[in-house]
């Protein structure tokens, strides 16, 4: 691992300057050579340059790293980049596994990801078990999102009662960021 490589990679990251964190991180180490923190923060550089395959790849690169601890966010991230390149089925898996994850401290953030693909599939029944999770998570700062999401699965299930009672306890749950 060239430390100075790491160093430069993370004070472009910082400044916002993705294009050089990205290519500083992939430089940063030798490609056998595993380090979790830079292959997730190369990824993230690869996300904000709207390269989400290669974001993917570099959160399976970090993955591979058992020692950096933080595979439910790794997971809920390459779920992210595999969703945006258009393949939902392995972004339901990533997101499945994030949810897994029992050290994951925000878990509702793959649940909304694996809800949101598994809808976009065409799976409204699942989607609807993965916003309700997202709903019911204590460390979910936005339950009212979940509730909305859970909704519309209602609806697409044609049981709109249901859906009247989760927006009405979405509009309970609503906060300030949050369109009723």
């Amino acid at each position: 691992m060239n430390a100075q490589l790491m160093d430069q990679a993370r004070a472009a990251y910082r400044a916002g300057d993705f294009s050089s964190a990205a290519q500083l991180f992939a430089s940063a180490k030798t490609a056998d050579e595993i380090c979790g923190e830079a292959d997730h923060l190369r990824g993230n550089s690869l996300m904000r340059l709207g390269l989400f395959q290669d974001a993917a790849d570099a959160y399976s690169a970090a993955l591979r790293d058992a020692s950096y601890g933080k595979s439910g966010a790794l997971l809920t991230n390459q779920g992210k980049a595999l969703a945006a390149a258009g393949d939902l089925a392995g972004a339901a898996n990533s997101f499945g596994l994030a949810v897994q994850d029992s050290s994951y401290a925000t878990p509702y953030k793959a649940y909304m990801g694996l809800g949101n693909a598994l809808l976009k599939s065409g799976n409204p029944t699942d989607a609807g078990v993965a916003f309700r999770s997202a709903a019911i998570d204590g460390a979910n700062p936005a339950p009212a999102a979940a509730l909305g999401e859970l909704g519309c699965c209602f609806i697409k299930l044609g049981r709109p009662a249901d859906a009247v009672e989760t927006y009405r306890t979405a509009i309970d749950f609503a906060g300030p960021r949050d369109d009723t």
